[in-house]
């Protein structure tokens, strides 16, 4: 009989691969699903052959996050061997290119860190790697995961009070890098000294920023594309941009993603490199975040290709100033009005568009509406709450409210409405909302409209509701929304309308 050839069976074996996928990202981590991993074990043992193939795809995602619900002795132990597996074989971190990291730092092991100071790696790595192993230092076991795979191209991590020296690993630029690791040595050495209770900002600012002119080939993890950084801990406020601003300079870097970050102007005031653009990214997902006029005008002229922006407003717990005590003589305010002439002036080049306060408006109140994105001709997708668009729409208040289809872009081809219950009660059949798209619909502004969805409170009127539009076809089902680090979600009606076929 004669043997298949390898290509072949890594083609087949290719499908037990984990996947990481982009849907729900921010809830992953421990729901990541690795059950194809024990089959890739399995078959590692069938000869050598099979385990030469199947240690490509074991090592070619790692989710070390999917593991961080075991025993803590179990999770680290698997940290360790992984970190010495790949000292032994580089080969196994050359295999990696996606990789899931927990925020835990774990326990010293004397044997796995004497291999790591002989590691097989470049000059960069082998300074990283001793900054991992420093006391003082926030990284442990992710910073050496990280330093050992230079090939990685998603890497999705959650951080505490890590966050800076993660960054700075996950910067791309040398420069960068170095002011990071002379930081961690300053912590190092004032470590049992008066001055160590200087704040990070005072040693921040004693440091030169210099910039060079680099090529992506000279830079750690160079083939990184897209970076997913998640604050997990969502009762313990939220992690200033200035922390992360590191990450934001990667030249390479296409897509990123936060959760329970701040990016107002009261982060703004610490970061070091303001008026450094990067025009690689290209996606922005922002949730449960905070973020206000100056912030987003921040996003806009520093991505100026941002194609794609979403945000999510956290709430009460990400906005807890009692951990970080500069940030209780600051009151955050959302003007709608203020977001809305910043998109018209930066936001032209964005073809999807997001914005929902209502985790942010459950404690607090916004001001105005972001009004007309006429203007923003480049806009295809459009998901936000009415309310926060146009204005509150109810059968009391109707007085200035600006007509939706004055507000739309004509280019527009879906428009997801999000619900807000501060302005439609949840008894409220809304009827006058299918008047509304109705009347948009006929106006003829919209030929490349393909979708329309929205979001309504679920009960037994709304479910009555039999509405008919000429020319489109009205579905309504129930559907699970808005699962986060700790709500499992609600059920909502949802309305979609579609075209019909000539």
């Amino acid at each position: 009989m004669r043997s298949l050839p390898t290509e072949l069976w890594e083609q087949i074996f290719s499908h037990l691969e984990c996947p990481m996928p982009i849907d729900n990202w921010w809830y992953y981590g421990s729901q990541y699903d690795v059950s194809s991993l024990k089959d890739l074990a399995s078959l590692s043992l069938a000869c050598r052959t099979f385990q030469h193939i199947a240690q490509k795809f074991m090592y070619r995602t790692i989710l070390a996050e999917a593991f961080s619900q075991e025993d803590s002795k179990v999770r680290d132990e698997n940290k360790r061997l992984l970190a010495r597996s790949m000292v032994q074989n580089p080969r196994l971190a050359a295999h990696a290119r996606n990789v899931c990291l927990d925020s835990l730092r774990n326990g010293e092991d004397v044997e796995c860190e004497s291999l790591l100071r002989r590691a097989d790696v470049g000059e960069r790595e082998k300074r990283w790697l001793k900054m991992a192993m420093m006391k003082e230092t926030k990284i442990g076991w992710n910073g050496r995961l990280l330093a050992l795979m230079r090939n990685l191209q998603v890497v999705d991590v959650a951080v505490y009070r890590d966050a800076f020296d993660i960054a700075g690993m996950l910067s791309g630029r040398s420069d960068v890098e170095k002011i990071v690791q002379t930081i961690a040595d300053l912590r190092e050495t004032m470590r049992f000294t008066y001055s160590r209770r200087l704040e990070e900002e005072q040693l921040l600012r004693a440091i030169p920023t210099p910039f060079t002119d680099e090529t992506l080939s000279d830079n750690a993890l160079p083939h990184l594309k897209e970076l997913r950084i998640r604050h997990r801990d969502s009762e313990s406020g939220s992690i200033s941009i200035a922390d992360i601003e590191a990450v934001l300079l990667h030249p390479g870097l296409e897509r990123l993603y936060l959760l329970g970050f701040d990016w107002t102007s009261f982060s703004l005031r610490k970061t070091r490199w303001p008026l450094h653009p990067n025009p690689a990214i290209r996606i922005l997902d922002l949730r449960e975040c905070f973020i206000d006029a100056t912030g987003l005008r921040d996003v806009l002229t520093r991505f100026r290709n941002l194609h794609t922006l979403h945000i999510l407003f956290g709430d009460s717990r990400r906005d807890d100033p009692s951990f970080d005590t500069d940030r209780e003589q600051f009151d955050l305010e959302v003007d709608l009005s203020a977001m809305g002439a910043v998109l018209r002036e930066h936001g032209q080049s964005l073809v999807s568009f997001e914005l929902h306060t209502t985790g942010y408006s459950s404690y607090s109140s916004t001001d105005g509406q972001v009004d007309s994105l006429k203007e923003m001709t480049s806009l295809r997708h459009l998901k936000i709450a009415e309310c926060d668009f146009t204005g509150h729409r109810n059968r009391w208040e109707n007085d200035g409210v600006l007509a939706l289809e004055d507000a739309l872009p004509a280019g527009l081809e879906t428009l997801y409405l999000h619900y807000d219950d501060r302005w439609f009660g949840p008894c409220s059949p809304d009827r006058g909302l299918f008047v509304m798209l109705g009347r948009t619909l006929r106006s003829g502004r919209f030929s490349e409209l393909k979708e329309i969805k929205v979001e309504r409170y679920l009960n037994d009127s709304t479910k009555e509701l039999e509405p008919e539009i000429e020319g489109w076809e009205v579905r309504m089902t129930e559907a699970h929304f808005r699962m986060g680090v700790s709500s499992s979600g609600c059920m909502r009606l949802l309305i979609e309308l579609t075209p019909v076929d000539d």
